[in-house]
């Protein structure tokens, strides 16, 4: 039996569908419905569509993740038929998925509510009701007669909506997906991976794939993606084997994507209704912008499915929308870039340094973790300036700078905290490892030959350390942890230049300036 037995309607009492699979969802809500309304419920979404026409509610209460049609796409038949689209319909989102909640939006239902918030859909159906002109007897007729015209909710409706749906309405919300411009240094805001993961979880939820990925040709790196619901059955190297060659029949001549970096992100778990199969079919679609093609969509799914008619149609309209999407997230991962980095030397720059410099003190804090900061001040920087000019000195900064990025594991920063000073910042490093990383640096730099309209040109490095004492939490702050750094180095070029020196060597009369 798909639904509850049906109650006489109570004096007084709107009427209510309740389009409901989930037992515990019913549970909870039942209650609150019975109080307000004379209340039908039916837990398959095809079967909701065929009780609705004869009970004719006052309003529908439906989860998403109904079986046969979805709650979606059940308010979406309602909105698009002009006798139905003025009733009540409130969604409760049944997962936690980006574009269900895109779907549901875009659905015409009153409310979305999240799973957790279900009730919420109550208050919001007697909220509308009294606003609400009844649908009269004659335009349910009507509408009985349009959906019957167009083949029936159990013939061809729900697939054609489905069509509709992917292609046309809900595809192109990827474009929506947050492009987070912020420029405060912070490693994640913004980045590519976090936002072509985004866009391939959305995929997987409208799309059954095994594996996706997204090819990058400027920076010759490809993203992929696996759904773990077919991870026994998916050739992985096939795929990245069918991805290669794909790139290379797209490709400038003077591009090479022949071994990209491949970088595997987080996997996603998205089942869709349908058989499950052998992964063995391959899909790649060109990403193209305004200069022309720059990187490549792949896919990798069973035959089952690519077979369906409408599955290479949407598809290509998502690989439509992704390609304009995601060359808008590389225009502002370009200005995000710009904005934290140094443009002569390539380090970050001092927003970059205070930004990272705050997370990682509140985190050291937090996790009683040591951290650790160096600021190096290149030696006699003014007198090579004044002897060989500001491109010599530009060009000794750029090849220090080099040595620097080279020096540090991927978790620390080097930047460039002003003119010749450079700043260092090492996560989850005691005093200890500090001095060890910043000796070899300063070894380096030593050794450093640049060579200039044919003069070779030398410098060395006076380096400060200072680390925060994570049983003391001293210093309190990242402005005095930096002016203790910022200290040790002047300790180090008053003791000779070309040295390295700790906060612990300071004279305890010394004053200490907070940096700004």
């Amino acid at each position: 039996m798909t639904g509850e037995r049906k109650k006489s309607p109570q004096a007084g009492k709107p009427v209510v569908l309740a389009a409901i699979h989930d037992e515990n969802l019913w549970e909870e809500l039942s209650e609150g419905l019975s109080e307000n309304f004379t209340v039908r419920r039916e837990t398959d979404g095809l079967r909701a569509i065929e009780v609705m026409l004869v009970l004719r509610p006052a309003a529908v209460i439906a989860e998403t993740g109904l079986p046969s049609l979805s709650g979606i796409l059940l308010a979406r038949l309602l909105g698009h038929n002009r006798y139905l689209s003025k009733l009540p319909v409130a969604l409760i989102l049944s997962r936690d998925y980006l574009i269900e909640e895109f779907w549901a939006k875009d659905s015409g239902a009153i409310v979305t509510v999240p799973r957790n918030n279900a009730s919420d859909a109550i208050s919001h159906i007697l909220i509308a009701l009294p606003h609400t002109k009844p649908i009269i007897p004659e335009q349910w007729k009507n509408a009985e007669f349009a959906i019957e015209e167009a083949g029936g909710p159990a013939v061809g409706v729900a697939n054609e909506l489905e069509k509709q749906l992917i292609g046309a309405n809900i595809i192109s919300k990827l474009g929506e997906i947050e492009i987070a411009s912020d420029t405060n240094g912070s490693d994640q805001a913004g980045t590519i991976p976090v936002f072509i993961h985004k866009a391939l979880s959305a995929l997987s939820s409208v799309l059954e794939f095994a594996q996706a990925g997204v090819t990058l040709f400027d920076s010759k790196e490809f993203y992929t993606v696996k759904n773990e619901i077919f991870s026994e059955m998916i050739d992985h190297e096939a795929f990245i084997r069918e991805s290669k060659t794909s790139c290379s029949l797209y490709t400038r001549h003077d591009v090479d994507c022949e071994e990209p970096e491949i970088i595997e992100l987080t996997s996603v778990r998205h089942e869709l209704p349908g058989p499950l199969g052998p992964a063995s079919t391959y899909f790649a679609l060109p990403l193209t912008g305004r200069d022309g093609i720059y990187g490549l969509l792949s896919i990798m799914t069973y035959k089952e499915i690519a077979v369906r008619e409408y599955y290479l149609h949407t598809l290509s309209l998502i690989g439509s929308q992704l390609a304009v999407t995601l060359e808008r997230a590389l225009f502002y991962e370009e200005l995000r870039h710009l904005s934290v980095t140094d443009a002569l030397t390539g380090l970050s720059n001092r927003r970059a340094i205070l930004a990272k410099l705050d997370d990682e003190f509140r985190r050291s804090v937090r996790y009683r973790s040591p951290l650790s900061v160096a600021v190096c001040d290149l030696d006699d920087f003014k007198k090579l300036n004044d002897k060989h000019g500001h491109l010599a000195g530009d060009e000794m900064l750029k090849a220090v700078a080099d040595i620097l990025k080279d020096s540090v594991r991927e978790v620390d920063l080097a930047g460039r905290w002003g003119g010749e000073e450079m700043a260092l910042l090492f996560p989850q490093t005691g005093l200890s490892g500090a001095m060890i990383a910043c000796e070899r640096i300063r070894e380096r730099i030593s050794g450093l030959k640049v060579n200039y309209q044919g003069i070779e040109l030398g410098t060395s490095l006076s380096i400060g350390i200072a680390t925060i004492d994570s049983e003391k939490i001293c210093p309190r702050s990242p402005d005095v942890l930096m002016g203790l750094a910022d200290s040790a180095m002047y300790l180090a070029k008053n003791r000779g230049k070309d040295s390295v020196a700790n906060y612990l060597e300071l004279p305890e009369e010394l004053p200490v300036q907070e940096t700004q």
